[in-house]
């Protein structure tokens, strides 16, 4: 009589496993945008055409080559020089994964506007421009900051203007936006031990 034994094996495949935990934030932050005008006086015409006045500025950020939040601002009316710090955040993303960070430069334009009678910022944060006049144009550009935790910055962005804006002479300055890059989020690598049971059976 012939006895058979079955002998069963039990082995354990262990697999270690390096795993990446990526949990990035970036945003572009408009701290101030600023006019100062260095020479000229009354250089915008009222809108009713019979005195002429100091400048009434709007600021209209827009996209450039970035998508970026749009948003326009009014200032208060009749100053050559005058300035806003709305710290207003232009650019906000999140990133899962190192290949996911933004690579080249952020690109987007603030538009410095003499607001003349019912031209007014709309409810989807653009310039209704009609009659307005534009100062000029300011472009942001910058390379994005690397994806080490830090504020990157205050930078700044300038564009000039010398012109008449419809009053009795040309009025001459600078528009000056100044931004930042802040970076935040967690980097960590964490072991994973998998263990996989597999059976052999004699």
């Amino acid at each position: 009589m012939k006895n058979n034994y079955k002998i069963i094996f039990f082995v354990f495949l262990g697999l270690i496993f390096n795993l990446n935990l990526y949990s990035k934030n970036l945003k572009c932050r408009v701290i101030s945008i600023a006019a100062n005008n260095t020479s000229g006086g009354n250089c915008d015409q009222a809108c009713a055409w019979w005195t002429n006045n100091q400048i009434d500025w709007v600021f209209d950020i827009d996209d450039g080559s970035t998508d970026v939040s749009e948003k326009c601002y009014t200032l208060s009316g009749d100053q050559n020089t005058n300035s806003i710090t709305p710290n207003f955040v232009v650019w906000n993303g999140d990133f899962n994964y190192v290949c996911e960070w933004p690579g080249g430069n952020i690109d987007f334009n603030v538009e410095g506007w003499d607001q003349d009678c019912a031209d007014a910022c709309l409810a989807w944060n653009d310039f209704g421009n009609t009659v307005s006049d534009l100062a000029c144009r300011v472009n942001v550009n910058r390379t994005w900051p690397l994806d080490a935790n830090a504020t990157y910055g205050p930078y700044t962005a300038t564009c000039n203007y010398n012109r008449n804006f419809d009053g009795s002479g040309n009025c001459a300055g600078t528009i000056t936006v100044t931004y930042e890059f802040i970076v935040s989020g967690s980097r960590k690598r964490e072991m994973i031990i998998y263990v996989e049971p597999m059976i052999w059976v004699y």
